[in-house]
């Protein structure tokens, strides 16, 4: 068993020089709620299916979007170039997603084309076929009011696009799914009025002229469908600078002050995200932050749209800020592959806040935020569990909050933060303005930890579900042992979970840590302090998303076991604040040579073969504290481990375990008293033979005459167990004989029903 001290839960030279001169201020999470509300309406508003209706033959590399936006009459007119490759030889159509929208020319390299729409798709006819190796243009002229993904507003009046996950073609066609990522996007809008616009990238230039608003958004980085973004409004922009890279706040006129206080904190965020992620990708464009109504955020690339209520003169909305900006890193730069890896994404983002929580606001804070994430998940999961990937629900806790409790748990098992965010790094960069799926992840993850990982994905990620803890513990002097029992129902859904758990004793000497690695239903750990031990706590730092329930409040003050010439002398005392109903004592045999089970069929001998556990009381053990029991059933010389296990209101546990070695084996033809006595279900009879012989074993009335054959034939020698029901016997008293050709024993039975 490995030994540790406290893990310290910071991760990196940076964090432990911030938090020393920083005040550790007090930060709350408003606004919470409100978020994960939202997120449940976007889960209701998703569409039954996610995927592309457009046969994907191609690969595009740009997108030219030219619109002119009619913001009272919400509408749109325009064009889209799409600049893309063949994949295959002979392409001679075309399809884009688009919805909603009219299309009213097409156009192959600049000529007309011609086209068929239908109420998914638009289909273009090339008039040459296509190769791979060159790339091609068409341009889909079209207009419209957008029924989803472009929206409108009048206080204030606005248009903006929030297109995650599949609304993109509902204001431009597009191949609509995130695993084609275009090499760069222009985006040009004109407006009647003077409105500032946000968007991807750089302005390459703005005009105000004849009433009208141009502006020209360029992004030179690679971008999926959906990040690509605008919002429409009379904006107050507010200029600032990180490292020499623009820092824009889009907001409106009014909130200036609220906005400088609300974002306060980019630059910090952006030192830690450096730090740990590797740098900004998009350092040479910038970083901007647009207002909008809507009630949560969105991670578009190089600007984030941010719900008005976020804008507040406080740092309380700086957890949605720290997950919004992290995106940059994990969805933008690094983009899921596929909808079923979208906790690529959001489980990234989510722990992205907790880890602004703890650089920032220091270990409590941190605290706060893992379990305000583990209730959120443990909500969701009573209605619905199902697994973080291929999620049922893509914006919920399964795949927000549980996504980040992986990760974190994913850093304690590699129990060390330079390896681990090393791993995120290199990962990133192997798929820097790509995209990823989560066993390409897992890839990374195996290279990063050096060794396989597949248990910790296929329990986490690939199923469902969460331990369920209950535990109890014992101390002697400077030992102590842990009893852990997962109780969660285990299913084809959820499983027994596998994992490492850190243990604190606190000892007259110091608190120390030990690592366990619990993976069964019931399991026992013992542990050798160096001090007297006073406390045990489970997973004190909380690195585990679990349940855990100090469930056993019984403490064994001794378990002995004393061979004896009648068998095993076992005795025990306890003191608990618990309802004893009872004991139970199982045993196995230590010897791996011996195998004393009877040959007679339809007996079986209590002396176990060797290592399998035997319950040897028919009945709960009940009396006065201390208890005993004797044991009879073993054979001489042979080593013997008993296991202790008490019955209370919360069900059985065990919490204690004892070896010994048999004296001497029963060395007389007897018949034993049976257990119970007097009884009505069933009675366990015991009988020992010094030698093998044929035997018969029979219940009598009080006048002599048989009632019922228990057994009869050939026994070797030994001791014998029967168990004996209630059918054809009448309450009474009876007599049991045992008899071989040579000599008689007997015992009196009294049978009530």
């Amino acid at each position: 068993m490995k030994v540790k001290f406290v893990l310290i839960g910071v991760f990196s030279a940076l964090i432990f020089a911030f938090c020393a001169q920083a005040d550790q201020p007090e930060w709350s999470f408003e606004g919470y709620d409100q978020f994960l509300k939202w997120r449940q309406e976007q889960n209701e508003r998703l569409p039954q299916t996610l995927d592309s209706e457009a046969e994907h033959n191609y690969d595009v590399k740009a997108y030219y979007i030219y619109l002119d936006v009619d913001i009272t009459g919400e509408y749109i007119q325009g064009y889209c170039t799409v600049t893309m490759e063949s994949t295959i030889a002979g392409l001679d159509t075309v399809e884009l997603d688009l919805r909603s929208l009219t299309v009213t020319d097409c156009e192959f390299n600049g000529s007309s084309a011609s086209y068929s729409q239908d109420t998914y798709l638009i289909t273009i006819y090339l008039p040459t076929p296509q190769n791979p190796g060159t790339d091609f243009d068409v341009t889909v002229y079209y207009e419209g009011n957008p029924a989803d993904g472009m929206f409108f507003d009048t206080d204030p009046v606005c248009a903006f696009t929030l297109t995650e996950p599949t609304e993109s073609r509902f204001w431009y066609p597009c191949y609509d799914d995130p695993s084609d990522k275009a090499d760069h996007c222009d985006v040009v809008i004109t407006v009647d009025g003077d409105y500032e616009v946000a968007g991807n990238g750089l302005e390459v230039w703005r005009s105000y002229s004849g009433g009208r608003t141009i502006s020209h958004w360029y992004e030179s980085h690679p971008i999926p469908t959906y990040l690509v973004a605008v919002a429409i409004c009379d904006y107050s922009v507010l200029e600032d600078s990180y490292q020499g890279m623009p820092l824009k706040y889009y907001v409106y006129p009014g909130e200036e002050s609220d906005a400088w206080i609300a974002f306060e904190h980019t630059s910090d965020m952006f030192d830690l995200f450096n730090d740990i992620y590797s740098t900004y990708p998009f350092q040479d464009e910038k970083y901007a932050i647009a207002e909008l109504p809507f009630g949560g955020g969105m991670e578009q690339t190089t600007c984030c749209f941010l719900g008005e209520y976020w804008v507040m003169p406080s740092h309380s909305s700086d957890w949605i800020l720290a997950h919004e900006l992290s995106h940059q890193w994990w969805g933008d730069w690094v983009t899921c592959g596929t909808w079923m890896d979208i906790w690529l994404n959001e489980g990234f983002a989510t722990y992205s806040d907790a880890l602004f929580a703890q650089y920032f606001y220091g270990e409590e804070a941190f605290q706060n935020r893992m379990q305000n994430f583990a209730d959120a998940y443990f909500e969701e999961d009573s209605w619905y569990r199902f697994p973080i990937y291929d999620p049922l629900y893509m914006w919920g806790a399964t795949v927000y909050e549980k996504g980040a409790w992986i990760l974190h748990m994913m850093r304690r098992v590699f129990d060390d933060d330079d390896q681990f965010f090393q791993m995120l790094r290199n990962y990133g960069n192997a798929h820097a303005y790509s995209t990823a799926i989560t066993s390409e992840f897992q890839t990374a993850v195996e290279a990063g930890y050096g060794d396989d990982f597949s248990w910790f994905f296929d329990e986490w990620v690939y199923l469902a579900g969460y331990p369920e803890i209950e535990y109890g513990w014992t101390a002697d002097g400077n030992t102590a042992t842990l009893y852990l029992y997962q109780v969660q129902e285990v299913d084809d859904l959820t499983p027994l979970f596998e994992m490492p758990v850190d243990v604190r004793l606190t000892t007259t000497a110091g608190a120390e840590d030990f690592e366990i690695w619990m993976s069964q239903e019931s399991e026992t750990f013992e542990f050798t302090a160096s001090g007297e031990i006073t406390d045990l706590e489970f997973d004190p730092d909380n690195w585990l998303l679990c349940t855990k329930d100090e469930t056993i409040d019984v403490a064994l003050h001794y378990f002995s076991a004393t061979a004896t010439a009648s068998g095993i002398n076992l005795s025990w005392e306890i003191s608990s604040d618990e309802e004893i109903f009872g004991f139970n004592l199982y045993r196995r045999l230590l010897d791996t040579d011996a195998d004393q089970t009877p040959e007679s069929i339809g007996v079986k001998s209590n002396a176990n073969s060797s290592g399998a556990w035997s319950k040897i009381n028919e009945q709960p053990i009940t009396g006065e504290n201390p208890y005993s029991y004797l044991d009879r059933g073993v054979f001489e010389e042979k080593r013997y481990e008993y296991r202790l296990e008490v019955i209370i209101i919360a069900g059985k546990r065990t919490i204690g375990n004892t070896e010994v070695i048999a004296s001497t084996t029963p060395g007389s033809f007897a018949l034993l008293q049976n257990y119970p006595n007097p009884w009505s279900e069933t009675t366990t009879i015991t009988f020992t033979l010094p030698e093998a012989c044929e035997i018969s074993l029979g219940i009598y009335d009080i006048s002599g005459r048989l009632v019922k054959e228990v057994a009869c034939g050939y026994y070797q020698s030994g001791e014998h167990q029967l168990t004996l029901d209630n059918s054809q016997l009448s309450s009474g008293v009876y007599v049991l004989r045992l008899s071989n050709s040579e000599q008689m024993s007997f015992s009196k039975m009294v049978f009530a029903k």
